[in-house]
């Protein structure tokens, strides 16, 4: 159990389906695990596979209940694409052996499609393969309309999967410094969140702020994809946003509602393991969310989240992958830990 506030714009926790709600920003999380590689992207046509999972024995469910192991499509691209046509496989010999209906996949969007061998294709439902990925290794690749190019191919054969850890490509980056490394300024490490409503306010007095020297700028990925701008950042989730849970399996008293109620005398206790997370539609305008501040609550320290996953979202019905990660056991009760990632979707 815990608390949570969005640094930079938008904050929550876990869930094991994509949820759908009316929201200018929205965000779930979801226990993964994430390991790392570099595939090969022989085309570089904007469409690429970036994460698989092959041996999913806990993790996300999909609409059977089931947890079947998936696979992530991501438009690197700042143009929609169409996947109308394209092909998934696991064979060499049999390259259009699994097709994707007409569905758009929106400019740095991600879509995921369960590699179940169930072998559905509505675009208006979940999409599942005709074959299931084989978690002691085996061929995996994205091919185009043409049944010949490949955009994503894993050769010869990704190796042998562990459970519950997905397994994709590792990201290059570029560091673009706004301020040298000789700058001055002050930091503070927080330990409640007292400060968080007023510290970026222009009378704000940082006499008790320690010295510092470090420099501020941000990161790119590769694909010429800008993902984060360092700059001031403030708590957009607030006290009686529209909040929904993925599950209601919360005792009265410590419901979902007091996830976000900046008071950690509360607490949002869930009894699921995977399926702990919530919707929030903030009152706040559409913002660019970069960070997520969590607070222990008053209970044992096996019910702290170990990870999360989090999306957004700009009409509650597409929703994109803004951030996963471990997330750092609490050393205390009351006690907070502040999240940073890189991102620049609004």
């Amino acid at each position: 159990m815990w608390a949570v506030t969005a640094v930079g714009s938008t904050s929550n926790h876990s869930e094991r389906r994509h949820e759908k709600l009316k929201s200018p920003s929205t965000i779930l999380v979801a226990l993964f695990l994430v390991a790392s590689l570099a595939p090969c992207y022989p085309d570089g046509s904007g469409l690429i596979i970036t994460e698989f999972l092959a041996a999913n024995n806990s993790g996300l469910i999909d609409e059977d209940e089931d947890s079947s192991d998936w696979i992530e499509i991501h438009n690197t691209s700042q143009e929609p694409i169409s996947l109308e046509g394209w092909y998934l496989t696991d064979e060499r010999d049999n390259l259009a052996k699994w097709q994707f209906p007409n569905i758009t996949v929106e400019s740095l969007g991600y879509i995921l499609v369960f590699a179940s061998g169930k072998n559905r294709s509505n675009p208006k439902t979940e999409l599942h393969t005709n074959f299931k990925l084989n978690r002691n290794g085996d061929y995996l690749a994205l091919l185009q309309p043409d049944k010949k190019t490949i955009a994503t191919e894993f050769s010869s054969q990704y190796p042998a999967q562990i459970n519950d850890v997905s397994y994709g490509q590792s990201m290059d980056l570029e560091i673009h410094s706004y301020l040298t490394p000789e700058s001055k300024g002050k930091m503070h490490f927080r330990t409640s969140d007292l400060a968080a409503s007023y510290w970026t306010q222009p009378d704000f007095e940082d006499e008790n702020w320690e010295a510092a020297t470090t420099a501020v700028g941000y990161i790119k990925k590769d694909h010429s994809v800008r993902v984060a701008s360092l700059v001031p950042t403030d708590d957009i989730t607030k006290p009686g946003d529209d909040i929904i849970p993925t599950s209601t399996r919360s005792p009265v008293g410590e419901t979902v509602k007091n996830a976000i109620d900046n008071d950690v005398k509360t607490k949002y206790l869930n009894f699921d393991k995977l399926n702990a997370g919530m919707t929030v539609e903030p009152e706040s305008e559409q913002s660019v969310v970069t960070g997520l501040l969590l607070t222990s609550a008053n209970d044992a320290p096996q019910r702290d989240p170990a990870s999360f996953v989090l999306y957004g979202s700009n009409n509650g019905i597409d929703f994109s992958v803004i951030a996963k990660d471990k997330i750092d056991a609490f050393p205390d009760r009351f006690s907070s830990q502040e999240i940073h990632f890189p991102n620049d979707q609004t």
